[in-house]
Formats: structure tokens, sequence, C-alpha cells
């Protein structure tokens, strides 16, 4: 009786406070930043190419005790029983967005067996179609320089479930680095700061030399250590690409957020990384763990700024069986007469 009085108090409630006015403030800043993303799409094109995020339905879940999820941009008709349409600002291009009781049996069942978001290959249907969902707290709206912020966050994530299937697997990999290997690792490491600090003005010879100089390195650290550095560049793809994207998606809606950016800290240069783990100021597992999110992201800026033809098709195109690697395409370019 008590579960079926708060299921009945849940849709009833629903039914009430149907303006953008009156959501909760982090729902607010939620629809807001999808608002963004979605005002962005129209004018400057999608995120990456074939990744559209403002034409998939999406249900964003709020994680307190009673909050709400949202469905936005459903494909089919949606059922007035479970869901009040949300009346946005006229102004939005987002005009589809409906809220569901975190009350109802289904939300309740997905939020206790939900992650944070669907995996690859996950399929969760609610209100009769298929969705991404993810989670979302105030640490994904407050904290400064974060990955985890709601749009950044959304982007890179979506980007795994909705671009990566035929991608090869990124699993975290084991290995260990010689004293060489980590000679190598920071020669790269410092050509990459050098590229970091040229994106913003230099010239297009100098990023290509640099672009030569980084592919050179890598050529040396594959020598030395292949089965290590192979996965590292695989990570290095995965993570990079959709951090990469989760960049884009933080300057479209006005998000501090890039490159070495840590959380409270932000542009880390790459060269501090190998002194600080001298120091013991980070684990080893660092290196390969958390750096081929930076170090892919940063390939990424760089492919794009040098214009590099097709670039994000040709990592499109890959499959498990046919790998391509971030390091793949940017070899070949250098390699380009």
């Amino acid at each position: 009786m008590i579960i079926g009085g708060l299921f009945v108090a849940g849709v009833v409630l629903n039914q009430t406070g149907a303006k953008f006015t009156d959501l909760d403030q982090n729902d607010q800043q939620v629809l807001i930043e999808y608002e963004k993303l979605a005002q962005s799409t129209k004018k400057q094109g999608p995120l990456w190419e074939g990744y559209d995020l403002t034409d998939q339905p999406l249900v964003f879940i709020n994680q307190g005790f009673g909050k709400s999820a949202y469905v936005v941009n459903p494909k089919q008709p949606v059922s007035k029983l479970w869901a009040k349409e949300i009346k946005m600002p006229a102004k939005y291009n987002t005009k589809k967005v409906y809220r569901i009781s975190s009350l109802t049996p289904k939300m309740i069942w997905t939020k206790r067996t939900l992650g944070n978001f669907n995996t690859i290959g996950e399929k969760i249907k609610i209100l009769g179609q298929n969705v991404y969902c993810l989670q979302y707290g105030s640490e994904n709206l407050q904290p400064k320089y974060s990955a985890n912020h709601f749009a950044p966050y959304l982007a890179h994530e979506a980007f795994h479930y909705y671009m990566q299937n035929n991608w090869s697997p990124s699993d975290r990999f084991d290995g260990e680095l010689s004293q060489n290997g980590i000679k190598l690792l920071k020669q790269e490491y410092a050509v990459l700061s050098q590229i970091k600090a040229q994106l913003a003005h230099g010239s297009h010879d100098k990023l290509f030399q640099l672009a030569d100089n980084y592919v050179a390195i890598v050529k040396q650290r594959l020598v030395e250590n292949p089965d290590y550095v192979q996965k590292e560049l695989t990570m290095a793809t995965i993570e990079g690409t959709a951090s990469y994207v989760g960049i884009q998606a933080a300057q479209r809606v006005g998000y501090d957020y890039g490159v070495m950016y840590f959380d409270n800290v932000k542009n880390v240069d790459f060269n501090e990384v190998i002194p600080m783990l001298e120091k013991k100021g980070i684990d080893r597992s660092f290196l390969r763990n958390r750096m081929p999110y930076e170090t892919g992201a940063l390939v990424c800026e760089l492919l794009a700024k040098l214009n590099v033809p097709h670039w994000q098709q040709k990592l499109n195109q890959q499959t498990i069986q046919k790998q391509v690697t971030l390091y793949d395409v940017l070899k070949d370019y250098v390699a380009t007469p």
C-alpha cells in the first residue's frame, strides 16, 4: 500500500509545475547546457563528423532521491500518464522535453541498475523507445575544470556509445616502461608541450614540423616497447577522441575545460608529468590510465589545426578487425609528399 501510494503521488506531482522556471535549479542548468549544444550544432555543425547529439533521444536523470528525469528529443509519442511535457522558453531550439517522476517503477529500476550511463551496446527502453541515459548530480555542475561537468561528460560518454561500436576495445592495460622507455616518453611529452603552446598562434609549417617530431619519437617507442605503446595508442584514440569531443562541447557551452585539465587545476604542462613521477607525486599507473586521454585529445586538436583531410572520417570507418589510431592518421599525413 505504501509503495502504491508513493507511486500514485509521484505520478500526480509530476503533472504539476510544468514551466521551465519551475524546475529544480540543477535540472534547469542541465537543460540550458543541452540547449546551448543544440544551438551551436545548428550554427556550427556537430561536435564530430556524423555525431549529432541533438538528433538522439536522451534521458537525463537527476540522481537525487525523489528527483526527476527528463526525456529529450523523443522519436515516438510519449504517454501523458507517465510524463509531463515541459514548457520550454520560446527562443529555445529544444522543444520536446518531458519530465518523468523518479517514483515510477521504470525509473526506480533504471536508477538502481544503470551505472551513470549506458555502456556500448547496452539497450535501455523508456517510454517505448531506446534511449541514451545519463545520471547527474551537483558534482557534474559545480566543480571547476572537470571532465565530469555535464556538457563535456555527456558528449564524451555518448560518443563512446554512438560512435565507437566498431572501434577496437580500449580497456585499462598492464605493463611497465623501462628507464629508456620513460626517457623516450619524456621526449614525447616535451614535443606535445610545444604543440600545445603552438596551437593558438603557431604557423602551419611549425606545427607540421612538431607533428613530424612527435611521429618520430613514437616510432622509437614502438620499437623499444611495442606491446605497451600500441595499447597506449589504442587507448589514446578511444579516450582521446571522446575527450576532444567533450572539450568541444565545453567550449560551446562556455565551460572552462581543455587538454591537461584536472580537477581544480588547469593547463598543467606535459613537461611536468615525468618530474612529478620521479618525485613520486604520481604513480606510474597514471601514465597509462590517465595520460592517454590528454595525449589523444591534443593530437585531435593538432589534426584539426593542420586541417588534415578526412581525419575524422578515417577514424569513423575503422573496424575491430582493422584498427586505425590517431597516430596512424598523423603518421600518414606527415609522410605525404
